[in-house]
């Protein structure tokens, strides 16, 4: 059951200001959307510094290595760039004119009880959480533009009998794309644009994400003794390009749908073999699917991440060149690093469970636990400006190729015993984003159900106790929250109806394909 509480009050209040906000315009009322400057950032004695990361001990553009592949550093502009609002008359002059989405994610998990069809013939379908149009009321309220949609695969996770002696396939679930384009229209309705990020599908589960939930499905990377995909493999990657293939033809009227995201985090620990290519393996997928999507929608960028699971690092072994072909690409990077020591330290007081009624119930504190309090320090500090470094590298060596930096974040009471200083390393490194000129998403906007775990859940506070949402007074208070707020305020451009009318009347261009889609599994060299 739902934890739910009463908010009439408040969304009738977000919706009177988003109507106040009116078509891409930014408020003035200092309880929701200021115009915020850099100056103003930098007058703030809460803000954290958005200055130049310190020099580097490593000269710029020296090589370095990661996964194997040759990694070259570059320093990002030390100023903090003004907002602009280029003129957009089509979806990809919002991924190649400097920072202009600003935005959060959100995450769903689906839950199948059973592995067969039902009387109906239908594959029964839940999910964890749910959103509704509050929540994104909210986000535009709070000044963002841009939402990523982390969703699991339109296609089932396992293959399915779909009759009395027929061969066991995979299948396109009609409520998970119901529900996907259920949150696109949310989305929409509160001037958002989106992401569509592929989590989960034909042989990946949402346990491949995490080392402690049992029965992961890594079928689709699963490869021979010679480092071949095995037969099932191949079904389950043949499965992925039909399932990219639907998606783009059911998303391509959605002019607010600005990017495909074709897997969230290719080649988790989970998913990982000895002695594979897994970096040929991903771009060998990658193709096909960007290929699928083509076949359908050549106007909506695609985006591709590395196959370390898209790290900062991971983009060394990228070559656009490769994918050029399809046209509109956006590389994708997942920034949470210096991991263990700041951004996902652990906190024995965080946990808690639901009770049978779905509210949580704090554990009592364990001192076997790990508890390693960090505040932001001079150390984490100098790994996040290495890290976008190697991503402003990436972009300086590959003709300033866009990049977004579609998921980072860090636990919500992060900081040295009793001073949490999260709002600190988020508003650095959303000006660090700011710099590189990258569009960036923010982990994570959870819903108000009681699920066990909300470590980044912003919404909670830096109180690693308390497990629900802050009051609107709470709000008005929370360093982490108005952080976030002053960076959104540099948003400029929304998904009004105007903005859409230009984006959904934009001319497809052309992109040239073979006659026939690449259906065959190939042996990674």
């Amino acid at each position: 059951m739902r934890m739910l509480r009463t908010r009439s009050l408040v969304l009738l209040t977000i919706i009177a200001l988003l109507t106040a906000l009116g078509d891409g315009s930014t408020s003035t009322n200092s309880n929701t959307i200021t115009l915020t400057t850099a100056q103003q950032l930098a007058d703030n004695p809460k803000a954290s510094s958005v200055d130049a990361c310190l020099p580097t001990s490593r000269p710029a553009g020296q090589d370095t290595t990661c996964e194997g592949c040759k990694q070259v550093s570059a320093e990002p502009p030390a100023e903090l760039p003004p907002p602009t609002s280029p003129v957009v008359s089509g979806k990809w002059d919002l991924w190649t004119n400097g920072t202009l989405l600003r935005g959060i994610n959100i995450w769903q998990k689906a839950l199948y009880p059973r592995d067969k069809l039902n009387r109906e013939g239908k594959l029964e379908v839940s999910f964890e959480t749910s959103y509704d149009p509050e929540d994104f009321a909210k986000m535009r309220s709070w000044g963002a533009n841009y939402v990523n949609i982390s969703h699991p695969g339109i296609y089932s996770e396992k293959p399915i009998e779909t009759g009395r002696g027929k061969p066991k396939t995979y299948i396109p679930v009609d409520d998970v794309i119901t529900n996907l384009k259920r949150l696109v229209t949310m989305s929409r309705d509160a001037q958002l644009f989106v992401v569509v990020s592929f989590r989960t599908g034909p042989g990946r589960n949402e346990a491949v994400f995490d080392e402690k939930e049992k029965g992961p499905i890594t079928t689709s990377w699963k490869t021979d003794d010679r480092g071949a995909l095995t037969e099932k493999a191949c079904e389950a990657q043949n499965a992925w390009v039909e399932m990219w293939r639907r998606a783009a033809h059911e998303l391509k009227d959605f002019p607010n749908v600005v990017a495909y995201d074709l897997m969230v985090e290719p080649h988790q620990e989970r998913e990982q073999q000895e002695g594979i290519n897994k970096q040929e393996l991903w771009f060998a997928l990658a193709g096909r699917l960007a290929e699928a999507i083509r076949r359908e929608d050549t106007r909506t960028p695609i985006m591709i991440g590395g196959a370390n699971v898209s790290t900062a690092c991971s983009l060394s072994c990228v070559a656009p060149g490769r994918f050029s072909k399809y046209g509109r690409i956006v590389y994708a990077a997942h920034q949470y690093e210096p991991y263990d020591l700041y951004t996902h330290q652990a906190n024995r007081n965080a946990r808690y469970k639901c009770d049978e009624e779905g509210a949580p119930v704090n554990k009592k504190s364990d001192r076997d636990k790990p508890h390693n309090p960090h505040e932001f320090d001079s150390a984490v500090r100098t790994v996040m400006c290495d890290r976008y470094r190697f991503i402003y590298g990436f972009r300086s060596t590959h003709d300033m190729v866009p990049v977004a930096v579609n998921e980072f974040g860090v636990v919500r009471y992060a900081g040295a015993e009793g001073q949490p200083d999260a709002y600190k390393a988020v508003e650095f490194e959303m000006g660090l984003n700011e710099r590189i000129g990258a569009n960036h998403a923010l982990w994570l906007w959870e819903t108000v159900a009681c699920i066990g775990y909300d470590e980044l859940n912003i919404k909670h506070g830096p109180d690693p106790l308390k497990h629900s949402d802050l009051m609107v007074d709470e709000e008005l208070k929370d360093d982490l929250i108005n952080a976030i707020k002053r960076n959104w305020a540099r948003n400029r451009i929304f998904a009004t109806p105007d903005v859409l009318n230009r984006l959904g009347a934009e001319d497809s261009p052309r992109v040239p394909l073979p006659a026939v889609q690449v259906s065959s599994c190939k042996k990674p060299s």
